[in-house]
């Protein structure tokens, strides 16, 4: 399988996501994620959190396979299929901050001014990044505020303007918020904020595994009687002292243990 070891430490089917947007990479049209063991539950939850937006999934593989890729593991990435389409990794940090902000789209309408204030910014442990509401004037006192990004609401707020501009309202579910110039009827806009992570530490994360995880979690990953290449992956894991090679043989013993796993379906 294409991407192997990527698809199945995500283990996230393609679900309509297109190539251009943010951090997506190939997954084969044929991939069924894989049913986890209770282990491999807590190593997820761990990793990504519970119900993480796709772009957040995207954000953390870059992470988790830049430190495969950064030691000699990365060998054992192509050992199941020798297709990756998503090297070379990029040394610099562009991609976690050039695809975040605040885009603003008129649906209907033409010209109407709309003017967000705040920076698009997750909440601390936040593993949702993509935010998308529908902001609509539905008559000449009311305004509506649509989100369609989990958990969705859709809340009303009585339109007021002063001098032209209206009074200044939250787009709920992130610290933005946002005035219009006095517009018709009908007049929609669609917000979506793509937020960047605070005080995102992907070594403490990757470092909680050992915890989360136990030592009945690691006897399951790296067991008494492991075959290659696992037993070169536990071999890293219990003696090598330089960290990254250490959570990337975690890492690749993952990904082995989901490869086992009965299709999800």
């Amino acid at each position: 399988m294409i991407n192997h070891v990527r698809n199945l430490l995500m283990n996230r089917a393609k679900d309509g996501y297109s190539y251009d947007f943010p951090g997506e990479e190939y997954i084969p049209a044929a991939f069924v994620p894989r049913k986890l063991h209770p282990v491999l539950v807590s190593a997820f939850q761990q990793l990504f959190g519970t119900n993480p937006d796709r772009l957040f999934l995207n954000y953390r593989m870059r992470q988790l396979m830049a430190i495969i890729h950064a030691t000699e593991l990365e060998e054992f990435v192509v050992y199941y299929d020798p297709r990756v389409t998503y090297l070379p990794l990029i040394d610099d940090e562009s991609f976690f901050s050039s695809i975040f902000g605040t885009a603003v789209t008129q649906v209907v309408g033409t010209g109407d001014e709309f003017l967000v204030n705040g920076e698009a910014v997750a909440a601390a442990g936040a593993n949702r990044l993509q935010q998308i509401w529908d902001v609509v004037v539905t008559d000449a006192n009311t305004l509506r505020v649509d989100k369609r990004t989990n958990p969705v609401d859709s809340i009303e707020y009585p339109l007021v303007y002063r001098n032209g501009l209206s009074d200044e309202y939250p787009l709920s579910g992130s610290s933005l918020s946002f005035r219009i110039r006095e517009a018709p009827l009908n007049t929609r806009w669609t917000v979506e904020a793509r937020m960047q992570p605070t005080a995102d530490d992907i070594g403490t994360t990757i470092a909680g595994l050992e915890t989360s995880l136990g030592d009945g979690g690691l006897q399951y990953l790296f067991p008494l009687n492991a075959q290659e290449p696992v037993a070169t992956w536990k071999r890293v894991w219990a003696r090598n002292p330089i960290a990254g090679y250490r959570y990337g043989a975690v890492l690749l013993a993952i990904a082995d243990r989901v490869n086992q796993m009965p299709q999800d379906v």
